[in-house]
């Protein structure tokens, strides 16, 4: 087939997928089942539902290639949002499970914080604490040019580079092929996040999200104060290893938002954490935040990344469910 007939191949598929986007999730979803996301996130459903319908008419209108990648990628976190349950983890014995759900970024968070993000097909993407790979999934969805994932407990008990490929598959198999989403397979990597191997890809956007909140802690035994310094270490050791000129997108807790209202522009990184910083110190969550030791660390550490990273951008992640989290993007110097 030549170019013009495999685009008009393309654009007669396009014109035969479903109007809304909710046909187009119940057209994807195996019989019988029903999103949980769309009951508990019914405005987050609602807007991925009207951004797959723009895109489709846009597309449809003008079929160019960029109007056909944010098609496929509005397609892409559309079914991830409503089919995420079907996510299982392969272990390392070839067994399947569905890993630890509590400890994933949900499917509202991840798209919202997606769309801030903007990836595009020149991205190259480190993803730090990537965890049981359920946001990398998302990441592999938006189709940048590589993706690596690191983390220090999760690649010993799951063989995360053989889970994505297989989901993608049974979550998409029923759209013709020209439409799927453009799908990147993660590499996965076993390392410590506050000590980062070389890594030889100049990354350009860099997501990290420690595992701190009430969830991760019925998992993993952190304090507040040793969860933060953990991702302020983590934003130490991307520059050490990578040098500059990235961005980092970070989701905090819930908890620790209150201190800062709206979108906050031209804010510096360290005026940010000194802002999460006293928050922490004026509050016990959970349990006892940790010891005076580790609190005595932040400002030094704080100081560290104020040299590092240029203006920041706070965003407040709506959730229904679990109240409000914040995005914190930042800018690495050169």
């Amino acid at each position: 087939m030549s170019i013009n007939e495999i685009d008009g191949a393309i654009h007669n598929s396009a014109s035969t997928l479903p109007v809304s986007g909710r046909e187009l999730y119940l057209a994807m979803a195996p019989d019988g089942y029903l999103s949980n996301e769309r009951l508990i996130h019914p405005e987050r459903a609602m807007h991925l539902d009207e951004k797959f319908s723009r895109a489709r008419q846009a597309y449809l209108a003008d079929p160019s290639k960029i109007n056909l990648r944010n098609l496929r990628q509005s397609i892409g976190y559309l079914g991830a949002f409503n089919l995420i349950d079907e996510i299982r983890l392969v272990k390392q014995d070839g067994t399947e499970d569905s890993g630890y759900k509590k400890m994933r970024l949900g499917p509202n968070a991840a798209t919202q914080v997606l769309e801030i993000a903007a990836i595009t097909d020149q991205d190259k993407i480190l993803e730090m604490f990537s965890g049981g790979g359920y946001f990398t999934f998302f990441l592999s969805l938006s189709g940048p040019d590589s993706i690596t994932g690191i983390d220090l407990f999760t690649p010993g008990i799951y063989d995360l580079n053989s889970t994505s490929q297989p989901v993608f598959e049974r979550m998409f198999s029923r759209l013709p092929d020209q439409l799927r989403p453009q799908f990147t397979s993660p590499n996965i990597i076993q390392a410590d996040c506050t000590n980062l191997p070389r890594l030889n890809t100049e990354f350009n956007k860099i997501f990290l999200h420690p595992p701190f909140g009430k969830a991760s802690r019925e998992i993993v035994d952190l304090s507040e104060s040793e969860a933060f310094i953990l991702w302020l270490e983590s934003l130490i050791s991307a520059y050490e290893t990578i040098g500059g000129n990235f961005e980092t997108f970070s989701v905090v807790p819930s908890e620790w938002t209150d201190v800062i209202d709206g979108i906050i522009d031209e804010l510096s990184m360290g005026e940010v954490i000194q802002k999460l910083e006293e928050k922490i110190k004026d509050s016990e969550h959970y349990r006892p935040i940790g010891t005076t030791e580790d609190m005595e660390f932040i400002p030094e550490k704080r100081e560290a990344i104020r040299g590092i990273f240029t203006g920041s951008r706070a965003y407040k992640l709506n959730s229904n469910k679990l109240g409000t989290s914040l995005l914190v993007t930042s800018k690495s110097t050169s």
